[in-house]
């Protein structure tokens, strides 16, 4: 299901026609601008699914917000990840998982914003 970028990454488009079966509560249907396609969140928590085989390492997403001054974190699996500083227009942000997370098959993955933002794309690298 995930696009294979190189020997360690996969990437999962959300954009895509087949994806929104990974898209769980809080996106918009898919949308475009000059950038190409995205996704935007709806509420102060976005649900994603995201399937790793084998395990994976780290999780990066490509967002985007028209302001910055807040913080972005990540949870998957009920497990808290750091929040990071939100900066406005398009940058990846890359949570490394702790041991324990991220095991090979499908994972809950909340996206906490703290402001309306853009997903692109979701990267893993793998264990």
């Amino acid at each position: 299901q995930l696009e294979r970028i190189d020997a360690a990454t996969e990437r999962l488009p959300v954009a895509r026609d087949y994806q929104p079966m990974f898209l769980g509560a809080g996106w918009s249907p898919v949308g475009a601008d000059e950038s190409g396609g995205f996704v935007l969140s709806l509420s102060p928590e976005a649900e994603l699914l995201l399937p790793c085989t084998p395990a994976c390492a780290s999780v990066r997403l490509q967002l985007s917000t028209e302001a910055g001054g807040t913080e972005v974190s990540l949870m998957v699996d009920g497990t808290p990840l750091p929040a990071q500083p939100l900066v406005a227009g398009w940058r990846s942000y890359t949570w490394a998982l702790p041991a324990g997370v991220g095991s090979a098959g499908m994972h809950t993955v909340v996206l906490k914003p703290g402001r309306q933002v853009r997903l692109a794309d979701v990267l893993v690298t793998t264990r």
